[in-house]
């Protein structure tokens, strides 16, 4: 097989394995939106509706903007505006999704599980990264042609993705999930078979099998992302 044939195959395996990415992730996501729609109230529910919606917003703003570029060139090399732009949303969104998984691990602790305290959380990650993230919207620019960064500040840009993506929220979800994963073990043996008129009994099983389902939701969070 030639060079160039090989290259048009990979060409494709990416495109359409980008296309898998985007149909099946924001279904996965709308499909967590819709299972927690009745569990607004909780905590750890919001925090993981708030993660797949984050989750939403970065799929499809970057992904069919890659597609695109496969045929007509990357539409960043002709705008600044969309340069500065695509690399700056994608970061506060893909870190929001992080970070609101890993609030929702700690709360699985009982720790601050409040409602309450899960707005505040939520509406300070979202300025923390608003703001933290904004570095790339004054740093990057089009060279020569092409939207990108300069060494100096590339350099700054992989050490600060190192540390804010690819090191705390992986410990962090690492550490609680482990944790969470006993208290899951624990909920599963304080589940006892209830009677029909037992209604304070049905109640509890359905409290707890609640927890049980975000429980499972939270580690299959952790496990897409640390892995």
């Amino acid at each position: 097989m030639s060079s160039s044939s090989l290259t048009l195959v990979q060409l494709q395996l990416y495109r359409y394995g980008l296309l898998t990415i985007v149909i099946f992730g924001n279904i996965g996501n709308v499909f967590i939106m819709f299972l927690f729609k009745n569990h607004w109230k909780n905590p750890c529910a919001m925090y993981l509706m708030s993660a797949a919606v984050t989750n939403i917003l970065l799929l499809t703003f970057n992904i069919p903007m890659v597609l695109y570029s496969f045929d007509y060139g990357d539409p960043a090399s002709d705008s600044m505006v969309l340069c500065k732009l695509r690399p700056y949303l994608s970061n506060v969104w893909s870190q929001m999704g992080r970070y609101f998984v890993a609030l929702a691990c700690i709360d699985r602790l009982r720790t601050f599980s409040r409602l309450s305290t899960a707005r505040y959380l939520i509406v300070i990650m979202t300025i923390v990264w608003s703001i933290a993230a904004s570095h790339s919207l004054v740093m990057t620019t089009i060279i020569d042609g092409r939207c990108g960064m300069n060494k100096l500040y590339s350099t700054i840009y992989t050490i600060y993705i190192l540390v804010f993506t690819s090191l705390i929220p992986p410990v962090t979800m690492t550490i609680f999930g482990y944790l969470t994963y006993r208290i899951m073990k624990q909920l599963r043996t304080r589940i006892q078979p209830i009677r029909n008129d037992d209604v304070s009994g049905r109640q509890s099983f359905g409290i707890a099998s609640r927890d049980r389902q975000l429980l499972t939701m939270v580690i299959t969070e952790i496990l897409v992302y640390v892995r």
